[in-house]
């Protein structure tokens, strides 16, 4: 929920007086060409990550713990070919 109010908070007040600068400096059909590109770019945005292939773990560089108990931060290795878990 805090992200969400992040992103609206700057939204709202980023998006207003720029919206306004664009309208001042090329009239008012401009804004809606602005808004029109900034949807369409979401849009793509949004289908490309509902589309990516999932990723495997839960961060690239987390650490992880061989089997003889040694700590390795290196993204789905472990020394010496052990298997790993993540703590």
């Amino acid at each position: 929920m805090g992200a969400y109010t992040v992103c609206l908070d700057l939204s709202l007040g980023l998006a207003s007086p720029a919206l306004g600068l664009i309208a001042g400096g090329t009239g008012l059909g401009s804004v809606y060409l602005a808004s029109t590109l900034v949807v369409i770019s979401g849009a793509m945005i949004s289908l490309r990550l509902m589309y990516a292939p999932a990723r495997v773990g839960l961060a690239p560089f987390a650490p992880m713990t061989c089997a003889r108990g040694l700590a390795s931060f290196a993204p789905m290795t472990c020394a010496w070919g052990l298997p790993h878990s993540r703590r």
